[in-house]
């Protein structure tokens, strides 16, 4: 597989899209540069305050394209297992949503960003949350979504956007200071940054599963994230260290915010 064209598609219409992430920070200040810098949407973060709390913070307005609106919602906390046990927090804000901004999740696009964490994510709780959440749109449930892991954490995507990562061997403990010693700023990822990292990522999904095409498989991607798992857990078993990956750029795809034109020989 190869890629033979990227482009990104600036003002498609998207309609609603929200994002759950684990990170009180990162993730969040990421995706608010991305949608309303790059792309120049509507935006809105809603971040956790204590145990059963959570506040409104950052809000962008863009006149230009008034209906694609991106909701950046903190989970309960950041272990994965959050994801379905805080059933009670996340009906709330989906209540809060649809209440004060009139958003009908059953008509929006669901993600979940999560780090492979090894010290507070268990194998078998992620594998079981990869096939209940295995597409953005219907999943059959009360609670549906996306799972988009980043191997092992979601400066693998900022990284990406720099480097190739082919050759980038570094514990999970040490992409923060990567990125800070190397001043890989997210506020500095541009457009050309961006299919840079778009390259890295389909790069890593053709070295561990070479014959899969994503495009294919977004309706139902929990064959592919399995099999990702797997793969990647071989490769931490093999060299200590997880192959650089983000799945991030996912979520981008499957709204079509991002088109890729792959050659297969």
């Amino acid at each position: 597989m190869k890629i033979k064209n990227i482009c990104l598609h600036k003002n498609k219409n998207i309609g609603k899209v929200v994002y759950f992430v684990e990170g009180e920070k990162t993730e969040i200040e990421l995706l608010k540069y991305l949608f309303t810098n790059i792309f120049h949407y509507e935006f809105m973060s809603i971040k956790r305050k204590g145990k059963n709390k959570f506040v409104f913070c950052d809000k962008f307005q863009n006149k230009n394209n008034p209906f694609s609106q991106v909701y950046v919602i903190n989970t309960k906390n950041s272990n994965i297992s959050s994801v379905s046990s805080s059933e009670e927090f996340i009906d709330k804000i989906y209540r809060i949503l649809f209440e004060d901004y009139h958003l009908e999740m059953d008509n929006a696009s669901v993600y979940y960003i999560f780090d492979r964490d090894r010290s507070s994510n268990q194998l078998s709780i992620i594998q079981n949350l990869m096939k209940q959440f295995q597409n953005s749109q219907d999943n059959d449930i009360e609670y549906g979504g996306l799972l988009l892991l980043s191997y092992p954490a979601i400066e693998s995507f900022i990284i990406s956007c720099y480097q190739d990562v082919n050759n980038l061997y570094l514990s999970s403990t040490n992409y923060k200071k990567y990125v800070y010693k190397q001043r890989y700023h997210y506020y500095e990822i541009d457009e050309n940054k961006i299919i840079h990292g778009i390259k890295q990522l389909f790069n890593g999904l053709n070295l561990f599963l070479p014959n899969e095409n994503i495009y294919y498989n977004l309706d139902h991607f929990a064959n592919i994230n399995l099999s990702l798992l797997d793969k990647e857990e071989e490769y931490y078993n093999a060299y200590q260290v997880y192959y650089a990956l983000s799945l991030l750029l996912i979520s981008f795809i499957d709204l079509g915010l991002i088109e890729v034109e792959e050659v297969y020989e």
